[in-house]
């Protein structure tokens, strides 16, 4: 059979989790779906999730994890993320707009300065930060943004537990990214009529990330 060229699509990824599932090789499941076994790896990778029995965990494939992180890299300029694999340039970049108060114009030019590998452009900062890609920067930290009003536009609302503390009010080392150990939770839920989840924790320092699928939100 002649070896696919493109993305697995949905119902690929979908036929694939039944694959693993049933217990077939990759080998085989490689010659069933017409691709190279390394692409069969790398889409393993991509939707492994930790799946959480009574008494153990276990290493499992989510068909709908690997579709969600396969839209959100197209959704970056039809590509993977430029930022995702320098964790120091997003570090840098979120400092200077939070913590120094700087135009994500001004921040980059900075980033710039210092030396950085990775670039990107203004118009790439700013749709990265309207989908919620960095940890700390929201519209809500620029300032042009935040003196409009009316519009709602990809909005992202965090509703709080009534009884437990803001997640502003972070212990110091929590803020500072200088200790491990202190863990921040999501919940990524997929378009309408659907019903399972993805919940996530993230470690603050290391930003090491856990990923549960769940029945319902």
């Amino acid at each position: 059979m002649t070896k696919k060229q493109h993305y697995m699509t949905w119902e690929e990824r979908q036929k694939l989790e039944t694959y693993l599932n049933v217990g077939k090789s990759v080998s085989c499941i490689a010659r069933e779906m017409g691709f190279c076994r390394q692409t069969i790896y790398n889409e393993i990778r991509t939707g492994t999730y930790l799946h959480t029995y009574d008494y153990y965990d276990k290493e499992r494939y989510s068909a709908e994890k690997a579709q969600q992180i396969h839209n959100h890299a197209q959704s970056g300029k039809g590509g993977s993320l430029k930022i995702g694999h320098d964790r120091d340039y997003a570090e840098f970049l979120e400092a200077k707009i939070v913590d120094d108060r700087m135009s994500p114009a001004a921040a980059l030019a900075e980033a710039r300065k210092a030396g950085f590998t990775t670039s990107i452009c203004t118009t790439t900062l700013y749709s990265y930060i309207d989908k919620g890609i960095f940890l700390r920067v929201t519209n809500a930290n620029l300032w042009e943004k935040s003196k409009k009003r009316g519009k709602k536009k990809n909005k992202i609302v965090r509703i709080a537990h009534p009884t437990l503390p803001s997640i502003t009010e972070r212990p110091e080392a929590a803020e500072e990214r200088s200790e491990y150990g202190h863990w921040e939770m999501d919940l990524i839920i997929g378009k309408k009529d659907t019903k399972h989840v993805l919940f996530t924790l993230t470690e603050r320092k290391t930003r090491k990330e856990r990923i549960f699928k769940l029945p319902n939100r």
